[in-house]
């Protein structure tokens, strides 16, 4: 079960466990009851974009499509999914650097492109598609280079075995080629990215899954051994490092790269299924992987998100373990002002689904039944935070998707996510249009659809007039509550070698 369809009973009346009945109801209508996912290294999160280059532009990737801005949230527009880019299984954003900010997604068919802000998209060529549809990888992160427009990173499971490939864009996705290297059976690929301040110093993690009897000598036990891979040359070679001496029995992915130091790398760590110590955590290097430090474990929680916001703070959002077997898990964040040396907790006034920043302010995606509003900002390290979007406050339909998105658009008012207006506000006679676009395809055929509208629509209504009586509107700026005294605490590369041009850094011992 996902984190946004569990149960959640701190609020009287339990108004999410209604909403879940409405989510199966439009989920059979109309695909919505799943996630729009984000970073490889928190796939449960749902994606923020925020262009480098446009200051007052914000995109929140939601279930149902994109809701964007251009004046710093005064007005918000939504763009619905294309009729070429179905995402029933999930889809997954990602933003490439200015000044292009090309936006990309991980969809049912294969990996979408788009240069226009999501007002068409197109379907990357290459070696992604080459094969049979049935037999084609199955891509599930995206991750652009940062220090180059044009090169991007795919990684897909294949369609048929373990292995895991991992492909490579110079065309800023139009096509992959590849794969430039190949896990093993036993060795999944889980997270690929580039530094932004070193070009072609790109870092991948991984781990290998053995095995063995158990500790009495009866049955059997899964092991983890996680490594770590780092290519000086944009990812034609690699070199892959053991670090479960520094880090231990536990799968990894990658967080974040420094933007100012490639050296210093952030990992989201799990320790492995039967572990002694249970827990999710934050694990740091400072010298480009050769020693690791864990410095943020959450015992028996979660995390949904981590940001870097300057050199010194570091901000990541979760959940604790349910305080009883009764309750739900706890919201939280985490915060170092030491640059990750140490973590302070505190409760969360909000239930986080998500987190980005830029230029230090921290944004982050919440449940909107739950809280009240979908996105929330903080410029201050995280102690205060400004409501920025609640789903009801969409203005229209983005122009050039209006024609294309009429029928969703029309279902989601329906379903009173927000008013009946958004669809026909600004209404304008498009021109045709041709090559992709928002043909809004939400799941099923809008006969489907429609059969259900009646019966989501009564649900949600039910929903909302228990929520109403149990949950009053959040003020525009949230305090967080202080923190407590005591808080609770190989790869097989298939590229032809060539000779890696080593920073001034690396060690070159460790080939």
């Amino acid at each position: 079960m996902s984190e946004r369809q569990r149960n959640n009973s701190r609020i009287p009346g339990r108004p999410l466990a209604c909403l879940a009945a409405v989510g199966v109801a439009v989920g059979v209508a109309a695909g919505l009851a799943r996630p729009a996912r984000a970073d490889g290294a928190f796939p449960e999160a749902q994606a923020i974009l925020l262009p480098r280059d446009r200051p007052n532009e914000i995109i929140v990737a939601t279930t149902f499509g994109l809701v964007s801005t251009d004046n710093d949230g005064s007005v918000w527009h939504l763009s619905c999914e294309a009729v070429n880019t179905p995402m029933i299984g999930g889809g997954r954003y990602a933003m490439g650097p200015p000044p292009e900010d090309r936006i990309y997604a991980k969809t049912d068919v294969g990996v979408a492109l788009s240069t226009n802000d999501a007002c068409g998209w197109s379907i990357a060529g290459g070696a992604l598609s080459a094969a049979p549809t049935s037999m084609q990888p199955m891509p599930f992160d995206i991750s652009p280079d940062p220090s180059d427009p044009t090169r991007v990173f795919v990684l897909a499971n294949d369609a048929v075995s373990a292995v895991t490939y991992a492909y490579r864009s110079l065309d800023a996705g139009a096509t992959y080629f590849g794969p430039i290297f190949t896990s093993a059976d036993d060795t999944p690929i889980t997270g690929i990215e580039a530094s932004a301040s070193v070009p072609g110093v790109v870092y991948s993690t991984l781990y290998q899954r053995s095995v063995v009897l158990g500790a009495t000598g009866v049955g059997t036990m899964l092991e983890i051994h996680p490594r770590f891979g780092t290519s000086l040359d944009g990812g034609d070679t690699w070199t892959i490092a053991d670090v479960e001496p520094s880090l231990g029995n536990v799968t990894l992915a990658l967080a974040a790269v420094d933007p100012e130091d490639s050296r210093k790398i952030y990992l989201r760590v799990t320790s492995a299924a039967g572990a002694a110590e249970q827990y999710q955590g934050i694990a740091i290097t400072v010298d480009a992987g050769m020693t690791w430090t864990i410095p943020l474990k959450v015992p028996k929680g979660s995390l949904v998100g981590f940001a870097r916001l300057s050199a010194q703070t570091l901000l990541a959002v979760g959940r604790t373990a349910p305080p009883a077997a009764d309750q739900s898990p706890a919201p939280v964040l985490f915060r170092s002002d030491d640059g990750g040396q140490t973590f302070v907790t505190e409760p969360a006034p909000f239930h986080p689904l998500g987190l980005a920043q830029r230029d230090g302010t921290a944004f982050v995606v919440t449940e909107d039944p739950a809280d009240g509003f979908a996105l929330t900002s903080s410029s201050d390290g995280g102690h205060t935070w400004t409501r920025r979007l609640r789903f009801r406050d969409i203005r229209d339909v983005k122009d050039c998707v209006r024609s294309s998105c009429s029928d969703a658009c029309d279902m989601l008012a329906g379903s009173a996510l927000f008013p009946a207006e958004v669809c026909t506000a600004n209404q304008v006679t498009m021109p045709p249009k041709t090559g992709g676009g928002c043909g809004c395809r939400i799941g099923e055929p809008l006969d489907v659809r429609r059969q259900f509208a009646w019966s989501t629509t009564i649900l949600v209504a039910i929903c909302l007039i228990r929520r109403r009586r149990a949950l009053p509107l959040p003020s525009a700026v949230i305090h967080a509550t202080p923190a407590p005294e005591n808080p609770p605490a190989m790869l097989h590369s298939r590229a032809t070698p060539k000779p890696p041009k080593y920073p001034d850094w690396w060690d070159q011992t460790r080939d």
